[in-house]
C-alpha cells in the first residue's frame, strides 16, 4: 500500500509511507486544488463576514478616529483608518447616538453591580473569618474511673 489512491472530485491524494511530511504536503496540496474548498471559502455571499469598529478617545481638538477591520475567519482582517464624522451610515450613526444616550444608566448598573459584588464578597469573608467553637462533651458517668488520665 506504498502508492494508495483515492480520488474525490478532483482531488488526487496519496499515501506514501517513506516519509511522514509526504502526507502533510499531499494534504496541503488537495486543498490547494480542491476547488469546492477554495470556492466556499472565499464566496462572499456563502461565509461569516466580521467586522470590527473601533472608535479611538479624542486626541486634543481632532475628531476622534475610527478603526475598522474586516475579514473572514481563519484570514488576516483588512484595516482601515478614518474620522468618526466620515462615517456616514445612519445604522451606525443611530447606534452611536443610543449608545451615547444609554452610557448614564450603563454607568448606573454597573456601580449597583459593582456594589453588589463587594457586598456578596464582604459577608463571604466575614462569613470564612467566623470559627464555631463547638462545646466539649459533657461526661455521662460521674463516677470516678480506675482508668488513667493522659491529660490532668
Amino acid at each position: 500500500m506504498s502508492n494508495l489512491e483515492e480520488q474525490s472530485d478532483d482531488v488526487v491524494l496519496e499515501d506514501s509511507t517513506d516519509d511522514g511530511n509526504a502526507d502533510i504536503e499531499d494534504s496541503d496540496e488537495a486543498l490547494l486544488t480542491d476547488t469546492n474548498f477554495t470556492e466556499t471559502k472565499f464566496d462572499f455571499d456563502s461565509l461569516r463576514v466580521i467586522i470590527n469598529i473601533q472608535i479611538l478617545p479624542c486626541n486634543s481638538d481632532t475628531n476622534r478616529t475610527v478603526l475598522i477591520a474586516i475579514g473572514i475567519p481563519e484570514e488576516t482582517p483588512i484595516l482601515s483608518v478614518v474620522e468618526l464624522s466620515t462615517l456616514s451610515c445612519p445604522a451606525l450613526q443611530q447606534a452611536i447616538l443610543k449608545l451615547k444616550e444609554e452610557l448614564p444608566s450603563m454607568a448606573e448598573n454597573a456601580a449597583k453591580r459593582k456594589q453588589k459584588a463587594l457586598k456578596a464578597a464582604n459577608t463571604k469573608a466575614e462569613n470564612k473569618h467566623q470559627i464555631k467553637i463547638s462545646e466539649l462533651p459533657t461526661s455521662q458517668n460521674k463516677n470516678p474511673s480506675n482508668q488513667l488520665s493522659l491529660f490532668q
